[in-house]
Order: structure tokens, then C-alpha cells, then sequence
């Protein structure tokens, strides 16, 4: 388990990235033998601290997941590639490129 294939935002839901079975795993910690598994093939996956919205990069491409109603509720194309992304208010994903935050 690496930084790069797991990620904790909140006490609320661990997301883990299988990356050899392309799947996104999100664990909640209160129900640790009920995993959801979904097959996502992103680079990155973040998961909102209070929503059931995952935010996924791949490439150049950010897409905002709701896990509830399995819809997209964003998709946008980004100059740069990612670095790092972070969910730093409710609703605002703070994103960092190499030149650019």
C-alpha cells in the first residue's frame, strides 16, 4: 500500500485503488467487511470528506463521481498533469500541477 493507491481524507471512508484489477475499493471504516467495489481505471481517486462524491483523475481528465446516484456530476480537462488533488472545502477540490495550485 502506497500513497498513491490509498487515500484517507476523513474518518468517513478509506478509497483504495487496485490498480492491477482496475478497481476502486471505498471502505468504510464503521462496516470493514462490506467494501464497495467499482471497476475504475484512474490514476488518482479522492474521496469527498463529507458527500458520497469521488473525485478521479486520469491523464489530464477530473471527473466528480456521485457513488449514490452513480452519476458523473463534473468532468473538465486540465492543462497540466496532476500532482496532487485534495478535497479542501465541502465543495471545492483544490487541485496542484507542477507550475500551477
Amino acid at each position: 500500500l502506497t500513497f498513491n493507491t490509498v487515500r484517507m481524507e476523513s474518518d468517513r471512508m478509506v478509497v483504495i485503488r487496485n490498480v492491477a484489477e482496475g478497481q476502486l475499493i471505498l471502505l468504510d471504516p464503521s462496516k470493514p467487511t462490506q467494501p464497495v467495489r467499482k471497476q475504475v481505471a484512474a490514476e488518482a481517486a479522492v474521496m469527498n470528506p463529507v458527500s458520497s462524491v469521488v473525485a478521479l483523475q486520469t491523464g489530464h481528465s477530473l471527473q466528480l463521481f456521485n457513488m449514490e446516484t452513480q452519476a458523473q456530476v463534473k468532468q473538465v480537462q486540465v492543462m497540466e498533469p496532476v500532482v496532487l488533488m485534495s478535497w479542501i472545502s465541502q465543495r471545492t477540490l483544490g487541485i496542484v500541477t507542477e507550475t500551477a495550485v
